[in-house]
């Protein structure tokens, strides 16, 4: 077993939870969310974990749905790469 990883075999009743939460932590996996079955708030929690991780290791920023309010155009490439199709307007 490498170094610094747990072993299962080592883990009681009373580490256990601890070695879980750890776990579920570094795949971006929000514990509390977790806990309480709140699907909606999980899985903005964890999207917003993904994206901080992301923008951390790219060095770039990621733009989020709240950072472009209704009726603002969104520049060419990010709709581009967001798979949205361009709407000209007269």
């Amino acid at each position: 077993m490498a170094k610094g990883q747990n072993n299962l075999r080592d883990t009681t009743f009373e580490t256990y939870p601890v070695l879980l939460t750890n776990y579920l932590q570094t795949h971006c996996i929000p514990v509390p969310e977790l806990h309480t079955n709140d699907f909606t708030g999980f899985i903005k929690a964890r999207q917003k974990l993904l994206l901080e991780r992301i923008s951390r290791i790219t060095g770039h920023a990621i733009p989020t749905a709240s950072a472009v309010e209704e009726g603002d155009d969104i520049p060419a490439n990010i709709a581009h790469d967001s798979g949205l199709e361009l709407i000209e307007v007269d």
